[in-house]
């Protein structure tokens, strides 16, 4: 149904740097806004051009059990050599409310959801530069209950999947050559903006409620690259989420 809104999760990362402007820890805020999905979700960021052993400590996390993520003593993802900071194992582990289904996808239908916080903590200051946004690989993993496997990522698009991926996945004739995140149209599976997203509610497509996000999709990011704000023409509120 192309609704994007399996998982919505808004976020702020705040970054604590010493007098030489090197980041010392770094601090993701996040709450889990919804979740229109009728399997299970896991989230994770990946610091790309951080080592595991680079960090020190991972504080906040909501792992309830070890699948899909097990994570060593430091709170980094077991067996990959980059930084993979899981976030929660279940969107359930997070919102405990006995939502059914959908979480805050069909109108006048709405549930209070917690705020949680990470904080990372670095063995030594890095560069601002390696835990830029540009190196900031957020990812869910999708798994059925009676089948958890830690093998399917979604990312978004221009980023790379982890090593635990299975590649196979990534294959498929419609997928672009070189972002294996975005369809040969210029359609993908995940989307990040700078400010709160107005989600699609249950069954209705992005590209309804949002009059211009396919323009924008299809012309590479190159037009239309203020699809997502509320001005006038842009978007079908009919088709938005309303509590």
């Amino acid at each position: 149904d192309y609704d994007m809104n399996d998982l919505v999760l808004s976020f702020r990362i705040t970054y604590f740097t010493n007098s030489l402007n090197k980041v010392t820890k770094m601090k993701f805020d996040h709450k889990i806004l919804a979740s229109g999905s009728g399997i299970q979700i896991a989230s994770a960021f990946q610091l790309d051009n951080i080592a595991s052993s680079s960090i020190a400590s991972v504080s906040g996390q909501e792992l309830a059990g070890t699948s899909p993520f097990s994570v060593t003593a430091n709170g980094t993802e077991l067996g990959v050599s980059k930084a993979v900071i899981p976030i929660f194992n279940n969107v359930r582990d997070v919102v405990t409310d006995d939502f059914g289904i959908l979480l805050n996808t069909v109108d006048g239908i709405h549930f209070n959801t917690p705020s949680g916080s990470l904080t990372i903590q670095f063995t030594s200051p890095q560069e601002t530069s390696n835990v830029s946004m540009d190196a900031f690989n957020f990812f869910i993993v999708p798994y059925k209950s009676d089948n958890v496997s830690r093998s399917k990522e979604i990312h978004l698009p221009t980023f790379h999947p982890t090593t635990k991926i299975d590649a196979t996945l990534l294959t498929g004739d419609q997928l672009n050559y070189s972002d294996k995140y975005k369809y040969s149209d210029g359609m993908m599976w995940g989307i990040m903006i700078p400010e709160k997203f107005y989600y699609p509610k249950e069954y209705e497509s992005i590209g309804n409620a949002y009059i211009n996000f396919f323009r924008w999709a299809t012309s590479g990011g190159v037009e239309f690259t203020d699809w997502y704000k509320d001005l006038e023409g842009y978007r079908d509120n009919s088709k938005i989420y309303n509590n």
